[in-house]
């Protein structure tokens, strides 16, 4: 009986130490699945790290290429030009700096200055004249500009230019193909300015008149 008894019990022991599962299978099992996890959420860590710096780096890109982009480079077309000022009417205007600048005093009711190229012989391709308001009005003005035509054509537009509204005269005739009449008239206390390019086309005129100012209010 007692031998029978004995032998169950070493038959149970050896059961249950089959069944218990081993030290070392758990020690193994366990860090590997802890071991994926970190692995995993580092992955998606520094997935976003990159995503997030290359986000910036591009954004930095399109940021320098837009600044870039932005940038005027404008060229002074006046430059080196010189600088004709009149006193007695306080304004000062740009001219090529081959030209030179004849004063005149009193002729057609006006004052008046001609701007004369290098291989202009006798009469000045551009001009400046000051009339008195009372002696001729703009209207008058714009009337004799190719008055000696009679096809005269006359076109108008408002342009502005250092604070001046003025009006931009174009006058054409089908007798001369070649005269082409552009100008400026204004006013300013009480006197009309009268810009004209001599009736010559020439791209630097609108250059000219442009760097027109009043240097005195």
């Amino acid at each position: 009986m007692v031998a029978f008894l004995f032998g169950a019990a070493v038959v149970v022991l050896i059961f249950g130490y089959m069944l218990w599962p081993k030290d070392e299978e758990i020690t193994s099992t366990g860090p590997v699945i802890v071991k994926n996890t970190n692995a995993a959420v580092s992955g998606n860590a520094n997935g976003n790290l990159n995503l997030n710096q290359n986000s910036n780096t591009n954004a930095n890109a399109n940021n320098n290429t837009n600044a870039n982009s932005n940038t005027n480079t404008a060229t002074d077309l006046t430059a080196g030009w010189k600088t004709y000022t009149n006193t007695t009417f306080g304004y000062s205007i740009k001219y090529p700096s081959d030209w030179k600048a004849n004063e005149s005093t009193g002729t057609l009711k006006a004052d008046n200055v001609g701007f004369q190229s290098p291989t202009t012989v006798g009469d000045s391709d551009w001009g400046i004249f000051v009339f008195d308001r009372q002696k001729k009005t703009i209207e008058q003005v714009i009337a004799s500009i190719g008055s000696q035509f009679s096809d005269r054509k006359e076109s108008r537009k408002t342009v502005t230019f250092n604070g001046i509204t003025a009006t931009e005269v174009t006058v054409t005739t089908k007798q001369y193909n070649n005269w082409d009449s552009l100008s400026l008239v204004f006013e300013k206390n009480r006197k009309v300015y009268h810009i004209t390019n001599g009736a010559v086309a020439n791209t630097k005129f609108t250059d000219f008149y442009s760097t027109f100012t009043f240097t005195q209010h």
